[in-house]
């Protein structure tokens, strides 16, 4: 039995066919220090740290309304709030957060990633500085060894990381994510998943593979992102 459950909000963009689709039916909708502990291997995702945010942060993601999305789950969070954001990369979202934080912990498994991250600017008037965890998100071994034992927060947010983590990998990482959610806390998600439309959900179903492994950088676009919560053991809230 869980103490507490954590509440999620799932706001859905798939790739291309579906993400427009999907986007329209709902509303159309100084430097940090770096903190590294503890050291990990290179990922994949070390390579593309130069050239990330031509394509997720780009002209294809404005068209898709991804900032839009990006705009609309961060701005449940609340000023004076506590955040962790997990798979946060080169920090696209880091522009949407709101004023005055209490605290932003930034964790990603690439070094490289998280380099671009800091260098960009953090949310203003943050009462702590940001910090920027090299951990695996799918290990609680991980993600012990970058944050303090029992540390939680008012928000844990993902965007757009599950799908490169497989089926396990993204139910440990929601796992992992609620048990550092405060009480009452929100986990918010902005992922790919499987369409609820049938002919766009087997357009997925028939291309996933093939687009994750020519150009989509593993990513997995047709996961069922409400199971894998529920499955974390998570009650899915908006």
């Amino acid at each position: 039995m869980l103490d507490h459950i954590g509440l999620v909000l799932l706001l859905f963009s798939l790739s291309f066919p579906s993400a427009l689709s999907l986007l329209l039916s709902r509303r159309s909708l100084l430097l940090s220090p770096f903190l590294l502990p503890p050291s990990l291997p290179s990922t994949p995702y070390d390579g593309y740290a130069k050239t990330y945010d031509s394509l997720d942060g780009g002209p294809l993601a404005s068209l898709l309304s991804l900032d839009v999305g990006r705009a609309a789950l961060l701005s449940r969070v609340r000023p004076g709030s506590t955040v962790l954001e997990l798979g946060a990369g080169t920090g696209l979202n880091l522009p949407y957060y709101p004023e005055g934080l209490s605290s932003l912990a930034l964790v990603d498994s690439s070094r490289e990633m998280l380099k671009v991250a800091s260098s960009k600017p953090p949310p203003p008037s943050a009462l702590r500085p940001t910090r920027y965890l090299v951990a695996d998100v799918t290990s609680s071994d991980s993600m012990s060894s970058a944050l303090p034992d029992g540390e939680e927060f008012d928000y844990v947010v993902d965007t757009f990381s599950l799908c490169v983590l497989g089926q396990e990998g993204a139910v440990s990482a929601l796992r992992n994510a609620r048990a550092r959610l405060k009480r009452g806390g929100e986990i918010l998600l902005f992922e790919n998943s499987r369409s609820s439309q049938p002919l766009i959900a087997a357009y997925q179903d028939l291309t996933a593979e093939y687009a994750a492994e020519n150009g989509g950088r593993g990513c997995l676009y047709n996961q069922d992102v409400r199971g894998l919560a529920e499955e974390a053991g998570l009650r899915v809230v908006e």
